[in-house]
Order: C-alpha cells, then sequence, then structure tokens
C-alpha cells in the first residue's frame, strides 16, 4: 500500500507543478493621453480697458517605459498591478496594489481579462500566450509591452 501512495505523489508531482499560479512581469510602452488648456491675450480691448482672452486647447499623447505584473491563480482567480504608474485620482483603495481580476479568460492561446481602477476605468487586457505580447486599454492611456514568467522566488540571485 505504501509503493501506492507513493508511485501516485510521484507520477502525480508534475501536474501539480504546473498548477501552480502563474506570474507575468510585462515591460513596454504606455501611451498617456493630456490635455492642457492656455489662455492667451489677444491683445484686443473691449473698450472698457478689459483685454480678450482666447482658451486654447492642446492634447497630446506622451509614451513612457511601464510595466504592468498579471497573477493568475490555479483557481481560475487573478490579479493585476501597475507599479509605478500615476493613478487617476479616484482609484478604489487596495492594500498592496494589486487588484482582482475579472472576466477571466485563460485559453491555450491568450490570457485576457479586465480589472478595476474606478467606476469608470475598468482596463482591460490580453496576453498571447505564443509570443507573450501584451496589449492593456484603459481610459485615457493604453499599454503594449511583452511578458515574461516572473523569477521564481526561491531561484538564486543574478548577482
Amino acid at each position: 500500500m505504501r509503493i501506492l501512495i507513493v508511485t501516485a505523489v510521484v507520477v502525480m508531482a508534475p501536474a501539480l507543478a504546473q498548477a501552480e499560479a502563474l506570474e507575468l512581469i510585462c515591460e513596454g510602452t504606455a501611451s498617456i493621453a493630456s490635455t492642457e488648456n492656455s489662455k492667451i491675450d489677444t491683445g484686443v480691448s473691449n473698450g472698457f480697458g478689459t483685454n480678450h482672452q482666447m482658451t486654447m486647447k492642446s492634447e497630446s499623447v506622451r509614451n513612457s517605459e511601464r510595466s504592468v505584473a498579471i497573477r493568475v491563480r490555479d483557481d481560475g482567480t487573478g490579479d493585476a498591478k501597475l507599479p509605478g504608474w500615476g493613478m487617476p485620482l479616484w482609484v478604489t483603495k487596495s492594500a498592496d496594489g494589486w487588484r482582482p481580476l475579472t472576466d477571466l479568460q485563460m485559453t491555450d492561446a491568450e490570457i485576457s481579462g479586465r480589472f478595476k481602477l474606478n467606476g469608470l476605468n475598468n482596463p482591460t487586457f490580453s496576453i498571447n500566450r505564443k509570443t507573450g505580447r501584451m496589449h492593456l486599454r484603459m481610459y485615457g492611456a493604453s499599454f503594449n509591452g511583452d511578458c515574461s514568467k516572473a523569477p521564481d522566488k526561491d531561484a538564486p540571485n543574478k548577482f
């Protein structure tokens, strides 16, 4: 009986190892939209000593290097983290910065889902499992990057 139990554990060990959480670090470029309003004095007086002003609105997109972390557990739940991103003013509180994933789909070809930053901003993402390419879209910003498995916590230091 003991031999049978040991054999079952040895045979099932690879399957149990595959069921562990998948943690990905995605590094790439974030495109963040910004709008700026400027008032310009037209130099034209209205006859009462007041100059007219004109408001100019300029929109731009700022690109910067960012990272996104995605964690998928074996029970089909997961989390996302945007370290170092400037968060919107009204962000739902998160003690450790990880945000629960919703609509999580994991197939052989793709991992996709969404998470909540606040009531108006629910970013969506997709990761191609063959290429590791991630696309993330949110209100006022987007992110494109390459994902790789996060280093194992027990892995030796690189240096």
